[in-house]
């Protein structure tokens, strides 16, 4: 294969790429709005990216927010095919929005989003940045935002934004554990705090118990159940086997609803995430009754 050979493949790869990588972004929006990863035993269709299809976490957060973009705007197809645009750009877009309609309480207007697609049009990602700054004010203030970097297997960098009330309360923390840290960084108030925190509240550092009668207080049993899950959703894939396992917003669930003549005993109850729970109650119920539920998320 000759030099010239060596760029016409090359070019007919990247053609090749950009197509999947439309198809890719088409189907997490169809994941998305099925929620398709529940049933794969995922709490979140980052997760499945991450863990079910072995995306970098960047990867996989660049992909979900340009499928936003290009489903809100869906002639950016053709922009991100021809390689006017990219991921990283797309993605960066979509950032900005959620931050101004978050900051603003107001959605942004279609044509706003159309005219900030063209203008991003064969950008680099900080020429996009700057742009963004200039449509969207609330995008600059993103660039402060919290963020945290592995700097080796032992410890990570935190950056994070204290308001001035925090940095206070901080300031007086360190002075109450002067006599244990005589000279603290803020790293050890932080530690010392959480690890109070959660010998006081997570049932997973709290001494076990035996298995919990009918008549046991809900608190015992909610600890145990959450204990023998290592404190994840039990939520079990009934083709790959596979357990989700998530630890964010665990809820105890009724396996045989309440509504139904199910009863608060043990053998009837189960740890799921938020997101697998409303999907068993979706199953149960249909997604029609449960829709009132899902929106009181948004």
């Amino acid at each position: 294969m000759n030099n010239r050979e060596v760029g016409e493949k090359l070019g007919e790869l990247t053609r090749e790429e950009r197509r999947i990588t439309h198809e890719i972004l088409e189907l997490i929006n169809l994941a998305r709005e099925r929620r398709a990863y529940l049933e794969h035993g995922f709490s979140s269709l980052f997760d499945w990216l991450v863990k079910g299809f072995g995306y970098s976490h960047s990867a996989a957060y660049r992909r979900i927010e340009a499928a936003k973009v290009l489903k809100s705007v869906p002639e950016t197809a053709r922009k991100l095919q021809s390689g006017e645009v990219n991921l990283t750009t797309l993605s960066k877009v979509q950032t900005a929005i959620r931050n101004q309609e978050k900051s603003t309480g107001h959605k942004v207007a279609l044509d706003t989003k159309r005219e900030i697609i063209n203008k991003i049009k064969n950008k680099s990602a900080r020429e996009t940045e700057q742009i963004l700054c200039a449509a969207l004010p609330e995008f600059a203030s993103s660039t402060t935002q919290e963020r945290r970097t592995v700097i080796n297997e032992k410890s990570t960098r935190h950056s994070l934004n204290f308001s001035i009330q925090m940095s206070e309360d901080l300031r007086r923390a360190k002075e109450l554990l002067s006599h244990k840290f005589p000279n603290p960084s803020d790293a050890d108030i932080v530690a010392f705090a959480l690890k109070f925190l959660l010998d006081k509240s997570d049932p997973l550092r709290k001494t076990k118990v035996g298995q919990p009668s009918a008549a046991a207080s809900k608190s015992v049993i909610r600890r145990s159940l959450i204990q023998a899950s290592q404190g994840g959703c039990s939520f079990k894939d009934p083709m790959t086997g596979r357990t989700c396992g998530s630890r964010h917003q665990v809820q105890i669930d009724h396996i045989l609803p309440k509504a139904l003549g199910g009863t608060d005993d043990p053998e009837n109850l189960r740890p799921l995430c938020r997101q697998h729970n409303l999907h068993m109650a979706e199953v149960t119920f249909g997604k029609t009754h449960m829709a009132q539920f899902r929106n009181a998320e948004r």
